[in-house]
């Protein structure tokens, strides 16, 4: 049901008994296969929570920027911006369901909001403050320490 289910079902003895399970076995050289601490399942799953909210952020711009082409008709950009709402709600609720970034929520609340407002009216200038406030958030995730 969640990121860190999967992850710890592959660190599982159901998997590693598998014939998959065996398989990684015999590739070991220690002949181990997969056998993770507990730490290593949440840092796995809290990285793969990671990447999985950069790409949806990524796609929110880029749908973003899409709708924001004059040349493209009002029902296309209105259906290119709710597009962008769900992807900005998955992104919210991924790093919401492990408590990863929270100083990047609200951006991705702001983006949000603002993208379902330019939904029902297509305003550009609140494609443009969405975009920047996709680009905080982004900035949040991937800063180094």
């Amino acid at each position: 049901a969640t990121i860190e289910e999967a992850v710890a079902f592959y660190n599982s003895d159901a998997f590693n008994n598998s014939p998959a399970g065996q398989a990684l076995a015999d590739a070991d050289p220690n002949g181990v296969g997969i056998r993770l601490e507990a730490t290593q399942v949440e840092a796995i799953a809290a990285f793969l929570r990671v990447l999985n909210a950069l790409e949806n952020i990524r796609q929110s711009i880029d749908l973003l920027e899409r709708s924001h082409n004059r040349r493209i008709k009002r029902k296309l950009a209105r259906e290119l911006l709710e597009q962008a709402v769900h992807e900005t709600g998955d992104t919210i609720r991924v790093l919401q369901g492990a408590g990863l970034h929270p100083q990047a929520i609200p951006a991705l609340q702001e983006a949000k909001r603002l993208t379902e407002k330019a939904a029902r009216h297509v305003k550009r200038d609140r494609i443009r403050k969405a975009i920047a406030e996709q680009k905080k958030a982004r900035a949040f995730l991937i800063e180094s320490r």
